[in-house]
Parts: structure tokens; sequence; C-alpha cells
């Protein structure tokens, strides 16, 4: 009895901390009517410590706001201090607000379950095994938990939500289930659950099968895992596969309005290859460009560059190492504007402070007038930690500054404690290539 009375203890104190966290946070960023002013100057105009790196300009906050993703109209998405979707602008070069979009979900959410689709005006985000989805252009909010409350904690691998239909409202849920029990002496495949959802309708149009087997062979159990949307039918899918205790994918087109499976040039490549995939809007895929990028490896990986035409043929790899100095590497993944034309990722470095590992930021301009589509590395000047790509960066078109990259940070280096919303101006950044292509 004790011992459940502490595991019961070992959840809930977290749970409870958690809250009182996001009650603290509420405290600090009350807002009047729905908008709040988080800057009005100064603005800081950096220059850059050395010849050929790219310094920021650092706006100076003075309210709370969470992570924040690429948004429309030249905005951010973020969560406030509510746990409510809501949106940065930038009205000036020093005046910054943050607008509540609505009284939604008004609950803690995972860092990592937060996403959007400004195409189709649309936020998601979750917290144990419920998804939050607001349409912001319909005033759609929705509320789902396809697998039940608990699912991502005691059974089951919960991916994150796929848009498969911005203009009908579509979106996929995925759950990728545990391998326990698996003979790994024999080519075995991961079950999973798929469930399609239409939003604007409140309609459940496609649930896969029960779980019913472990076993590849038997044709109840449902295997189809999904990555992205590659078009309004099509999206990017896979089996997760194990043999002889190596995990890897078999890589597919899927209609999921005709429940077809599309093997072609791309997925070929891509299974030959055995480059590993993981995508989410804006990271390492843009539609519009036909680009992915992949990588192999551990921790030592390096990352791959896939591109084909509208035909899914003429495929091309391009290792990507050549783009930044001998004995640097890659750190995470790439985030990509809207609009396909920049890219960004962190560079692993040799600098630690206070123990932890810090990270350059190197910028590349997608255009086909480069050797494989891709620029040379532009990097940052400052460090910066470990982000894995996304959780702080988001790329926005200021309506002044036109392309940049907005990042959440406080100022590492000099240990203050100030809260900023720093610009890189891709201005800059193609400046930068021009003047190295003119020597």
């Amino acid at each position: 009895m004790r011992k459940k009375a502490a595991a019961v203890k070992n959840i809930i104190i977290p749970l409870i901390s958690g809250f009182m966290l996001l009650f603290i946070f509420n405290c600090a960023s009350i807002s009047i009517g729905g908008v709040r002013v988080l800057s009005r100057g100064p603005l800081i105009v950096n220059e850059p410590s050395e010849e050929g790196v790219i310094a920021t300009t650092d706006i100076l906050i003075n309210g709370f706001f969470w992570v924040i993703r690429q948004w429309k109209d030249g905005k951010l998405a973020t969560v406030d201090g509510w746990g409510r979707f809501a949106e940065i602008s930038f009205e000036s070069e020093t005046r910054v607000t943050l607008r509540t979009l609505m009284e939604y979900p008004r609950s803690q959410q995972d860092n990592w379950g937060f996403l959007t689709w400004p195409e189709a005006g649309l936020m998601v985000s979750k917290v144990i095994g419920t998804h939050f989805l607001a349409d912001i252009n319909n005033n759609i909010t929705k509320t789902q938990s396809p697998m039940g409350m608990f699912s991502f904690y005691w059974a089951n691998k919960e991916g994150d939500p796929v848009l498969l239909d911005a203009e009908q409202g579509i979106i996929a849920y995925v759950y990728n289930h545990g391998n326990n029990g698996w003979d790994r002496s024999q080519r075995s495949i991961t079950a999973t659950s798929l469930y399609i959802y239409d939003y604007k309708n409140d309609t459940m149009i496609f649930e896969s099968p029960e779980l019913h087997s472990r076993n590849e062979k038997d044709e109840k159990t449902f295997t189809l895992g999904i990555n992205a949307a590659i078009n309004n039918e099509l999206v990017l899918a896979y089996h997760r596969v194990f043999y002889d205790d190596r995990r890897s994918r078999d890589n597919f087109l899927y209609n999921w309005r005709t429940r077809e499976i599309i093997r072609n040039d791309l997925t070929n490549a891509i299974n030959k290859s055995d480059v590993s995939i993981s995508i989410d809007p804006f990271i390492n895929f843009n539609a519009n460009k036909r680009i992915l990028i992949g990588s192999i490896g551990g921790a030592e990986r390096e990352h791959f560059k896939i591109d084909w035409d509208e035909n899914f043929s003429n495929v091309k790899i391009t290792n990507l190492s050549y783009l930044i100095p001998a004995g640097q590497r890659f750190a995470g993944s790439f985030i990509f504007s809207s609009c396909g034309s920049w890219a960004t990722t962190q560079i692993y470095g040799s600098l630690r402070i206070n123990g932890k590992s810090m990270y350059k930021r190197a910028f590349f301009h997608i255009d086909e007038k480069y050797p494989n589509g891709i620029s040379e590395a532009i990097y940052g000047d400052d460090y910066e930690e470990y982000d894995n790509g996304f959780l702080y960066n988001a790329f926005v078109n200021h309506p002044i500054y036109g392309w940049c990259l907005a990042q959440k940070g406080a100022d590492i280096l000099s240990n203050k404690r100030a809260e900023y919303l720093r610009l890189y101006k891709m201005e800059d950044v193609l400046a930068e290539i021009d003047k190295r292509q003119e020597k």
C-alpha cells in the first residue's frame, strides 16, 4: 500500500507543481482586452564581433509568452501566460504586442506539442494524451483524446498531428505502439493507430482497426504512420521496421482518401539511402520547394538534402557536410521559412558555459543559383543553447525588415537575465553571401 501511495505521489506532485508554475506565469502575464504591449523599445542594433558573421537586432521584452512558431501576416504564434493561443505582432521597429486570439485552451501544454499551419489559420497543442485544436479563422475549438488521456505515458508513443487538407479542415492523429514482446530474430513491423478527423464538421472520418495483434502477418494489425502531407491527397508515410535489433523505416506515399500505397523514385531513393526523416510544420520539409532534410547516424550523424521534381522523379540526395568547416557538424533540425527560400539550423561547437555546450546559428539561402540549390552557411555572431532548432526560433516576414529569424532568449554570454526577442535579418545574410561571391 505504501508503494502505491508513493507512486501516486510521484505522479500527482509534478502535475500540481506544473499547474502552480503556470499560475505564477498567469499572474505575471495578465492583459487587458486581450492585448499586451511587450515592448516600446529600446531597439538594440548589435555590430558583428568579427567579419563574416551576422549580428542580431534585439528588442527588450517586458512580459511572458511561451515558445514561438511561424504564423501569418508577418506575425508569430505563441501561447500566453494563461495557456491561451496568441500572436505576436511587430507594429513598428520598437513596438511589439501580444494579442490573445481566443480563450482556449487555458491549459498547461507540452513544449514539443505546439504546432501551427498558417495557411489554415490552425494552431494545435497537446498535454497528457489530449489534443487541443483551434481554427482561428473560423473560431472553432476542438479537444480530442482519441486513445484516452493517459495513452502517451502508459501505452503508446503519440506522434504529432499532420494537417491533411487545409481547405476542408482535415487532420490526422498518429500513435506508435510499443514493441515489447516482438521476436527480434524476425522482421517485425510496429503496430500503429491512425485517426483522421474533420474538425470543421466535427466528424471522425477514419479510425484504424482496433489494435489486435503484434504479428505483422495478422491482417487486422494496422501499421501505417504519417510524416507530412505532400498535397491534399498524398502524405509521406512509413512502416517502422525492426530487423535483427536494427530499427528503420519503410517509406512510401499514401493516398489517405483512397487508402492506396504508392511507391516511386522518391520513396525508393529514401529507402535505399537509409536516411532518417523527422518532419513537423516548417521543420526539415518544404512542400513548395520539394525539399526534405534527413540524417544518417547517431551523435556524429550527417545531414542530407533530398530534392525531386513534380513527378517524384529526378531524385537527388546531397550530403550537406561540405557547407560547413571540417570538424563541425549539424546539431539538430532545419527550420524553413514558409516561402521556402530560407533555412537555419544549429552548428555544434566546442564552447561551454556553466557546464553547457553552446551552439552557433547557421543560415542558408535556398535558390537554384547555388550548387545543389543551397548557399554556403552564414553564421550568427552569438552563441546559444541547444534548442533542437525550433522551440524558441521561428521565421517571420517582418513588416519592415522582410524575412527574419525571430529568437526568444536571454543574453547568455553576459549572464543578463533580461529577456529579448532577437531578429536575424535575412537581408544581412544575403548581403554576406553576395560579398563572398564577389571575392
